[in-house]
């Protein structure tokens, strides 16, 4: 079995693989002081509900966009489940990135890249939609080309009542009307609709300047959002970034 833990600014996600095939996948809230005792009070109680025995777990990734938590989670791994995690950060790959520096790049970004190219086998752009808004674009050749940056949804809508004294927190969901009749309305309104044609239009631009045919995949929490409204979006894989770090696992398996 291998335990895949992808750590975000907002959720830490934890995948079981056995036979190539997620079994098992939770998500906690990232907490940024926890101990490693800590976690073992949060994560274990999964395996043992799900009667997971932590022997047969061979093999631990770690994908971590938070430093802070890394090694913590390691730390938790390695008193708790007896084994090392690999960080996925450090594996040696195949993909040919084509930005300024390509220690820099966040190894969520690299694992959907590598699950994209593995799973499609063709010019992908992806997008994740979570504390950040990344969309990136990897080509049939192993090429990653760039990257872009916004803030994600519920990222945004926080800013928004942060700043704004007359405004209360909303739960995002498609509206019933573009114009709101009450406060809560006009707010979900604007959210939904801000992303939904701002990516929308993203992913064209892309696709104009460089000029070629992709399948539009996209991933992470907040996904669920505008799933079926952005009919540029091919593919809605909420597993990407578990399935690319399970790539890089047996990539670095291979090469031991």
């Amino acid at each position: 079995m291998l335990l895949a833990i992808d750590i975000g600014n907002s959720d830490v996600t934890i995948g079981m693989f056995e036979k190539n095939q997620i079994v098992n996948k939770w998500r906690i809230s990232t907490p940024k002081h926890c101990t490693e005792d800590e976690y073992a009070s949060k994560i274990l109680p999964f395996f043992q509900h799900a009667e997971i025995d932590c022997t047969k777990i061979k093999g631990v990734i770690i994908s971590s966009v938070v430093r802070s938590v890394t090694k913590t989670m390691a730390i938790f791994i390695e008193k708790y489940i007896k084994l090392t995690p690999i960080i996925a950060s450090e594996i040696k790959h195949d993909l040919n990135i084509k930005i300024d520096n390509p220690k820099t790049l966040g190894s969520d970004i690299l694992a959907n890249a590598i699950a994209v190219n593995k799973l499609y086998n063709e010019n992908c752009i992806f997008i994740s939609f979570g504390t950040a808004l990344v969309i990136s674009v990897v080509t049939k050749s192993k090429d990653l080309l760039g990257v872009l940056i916004m803030p994600g949804m519920h990222t945004a809508l926080n800013g928004l009542i942060q700043n704004a004294d007359q405004l209360s927190h909303t739960n995002l969901s498609k509206p019933d009307h573009i114009l709101g009749k009450n406060t809560e309305d006009s707010i979900r309104s604007g959210m939904f609709y801000l992303y939904k044609k701002s990516v929308n239009g993203i992913i064209n631009k892309i696709k104009q300047d460089l000029d070629l045919n992709f399948r539009v995949i996209a991933t992470g929490g907040n996904a669920n959002l505008i799933q079926g409204e952005i009919k540029s979006i091919d593919i809605f894989e909420q597993n990407l970034t578990l399935e690319g770090l399970k790539f890089l696992y047996e990539m670095y398996k291979n090469k031991e």
